[in-house]
């Protein structure tokens, strides 16, 4: 931040922003299209004025959680429809003190994405000193959404990465925190669609189903088969800081959350895997005619988060597959995908071990992604569908040919070019 020597502290272009009602982690940065002619501190930024409210300088926090937001009160109220009778959602709440739509929206799960309304100018400028007419805004200044959030200036950290020690670094986990524009996109529109699926009252009773009447053809969504959808879109789209929580909030059975335990690598423990595994000649007996892994039983040799590739390693397969059908001679090798995928960390409960992220992962590697409900007929065209499923407990994953996609929810892998 910027000071004078007897003045306030004043904002410049590319410091950080927070809101109260958002999810972003570590803030937002400010931006600013036409400069006010005054720059200051060591990088000569444009300095702000109270004026620069606007969706050019306030960009978005991520999702959504106020209870405030007209999108977020109707994605919450179609939620509770579907889920708040279910026997699970009784469960959750008895043992908890909460719903499931509840816990959702504290884990930042439930809430429409962050669209920063905010027609007033912020308040606390420097009113003695005017920049191009409005008070220079300061590290006391606050912003006020309409749809419920407090946005305020967050304190600049001197140095990010002179804030722990060498040993905390090392020992330190690169866990992806925020989740590419392109996979938020794909899980809010799975949750738009399985809101719009609309479960019939006997699932809300405890039956198992019965035909869905807006969902797809076919399609038969009771109230588990939403949780599990949920649970599984949220675990493939975010890391295991947030995933570690998902199942365990949504009653998920035999999961609760002191038997979620998180698993990280450190920078030095993935560069040392990558290693290892790039001396690993892949079995030709694992993989098909096209070089698409078959058999993961016969990868052994491979390890990830310390453990064979065979048992843990099911998100990393189906990401390689996934890419190598899409794009055979240019998807990065498979201890590329394996390094790359343990930067997310890894969940494990009882009865196994799972990678949360695989969507996340493909969205930044350029893949378009697009969760379809069971029933649903795959997009057109050139793609990869990557079914998920949850089987005692544990996320699993597994390549299917476009044409199995009908029967199971997919992670539908698209070129995105």
């Amino acid at each position: 931040m910027s000071e004078t020597t007897h003045g306030p502290i004043y904002i410049t272009r590319g410091m950080k922003a927070q809101c109260s009602c958002g999810t972003a982690p570590k803030g937002q940065y400010l931006n600013i299209r036409v400069d006010h002619g005054v720059v200051a501190g060591a990088d000569q930024q444009p300095v702000l004025n109270t004026n620069d409210h606007t969706e050019d300088t306030v960009l978005s926090f991520g999702n959504c959680t106020s209870d405030s937001n007209p999108k977020s009160q109707i994605q919450k109220g179609v939620l509770n429809f579907l889920l708040g009778g279910s026997p699970l959602n009784h469960i959750v709440k008895a043992v908890s003190g909460k719903g499931v739509v509840e816990h959702l929206s504290n884990l930042g799960i439930v809430g429409c994405k962050c669209e920063p309304d905010t027609p007033q100018v912020w308040q606390l400028g420097d009113e003695e000193h005017i920049l191009d007419g409005a008070p220079i805004l300061t590290k006391d200044s606050v912003l006020y959404c309409r749809n419920g959030g407090i946005i305020t200036i967050m304190e600049e950290q001197e140095s990010e990465e002179g804030s722990e020690s060498a040993e905390e670094q090392a020992e330190g986990s690169e866990e992806v925190d925020v989740v590419a524009t392109e996979a938020q996109a794909a899980f809010d529109a799975a949750k738009e669609k399985l809101s719009a699926a609309g479960v019939p009252e006997s699932a809300l009773t405890g039956a198992s189903g019965g035909k869905s009447s807006g969902g797809p053809e076919g399609g038969a969504v009771g109230a588990a088969a939403v949780v599990g959808m949920v649970a599984m879109a949220a675990m493939a789209t975010y890391s295991a800081s947030i995933s570690s929580h998902v199942m365990p909030a949504l009653g998920v059975e035999g999961v609760s959350t002191d038997s979620c335990k998180q698993i990280r690598s450190s920078p030095t423990q993935r560069a040392q895997t990558l290693a290892q595994n790039q001396k690993v000649e892949m079995p030709s007996d694992a993989l098909d005619g096209q070089g698409l892994i078959t058999d993961p039983s016969k990868l052994g040799e491979y390890t990830m988060f310390q453990q064979p590739v065979s048992s843990a390693g099911g998100g990393a397969v189906a990401a390689y597959n996934a890419m190598k059908q899409l794009a055979p001679q240019s998807a990065p090798s498979f201890p590329q995908v394996i390094f790359d995928i343990e930067a997310y960390g890894a969940v494990e409960t009882p009865n196994g071990m799972f990678t949360p992220g695989l969507s996340d992962y493909l969205a930044k590697q350029g893949c378009g992604v697009e969760f379809t409900l069971p029933g649903e007929a795959a997009p057109a065209g050139r793609g990869a569908a990557v079914g998920l499923s949850l089987e005692q407990g544990v996320m699993s994953y597994h390549t299917l040919s476009p044409d199995q996609c009908a029967g199971s929810f997919c992670l539908v892998v698209t070129p995105n070019d």
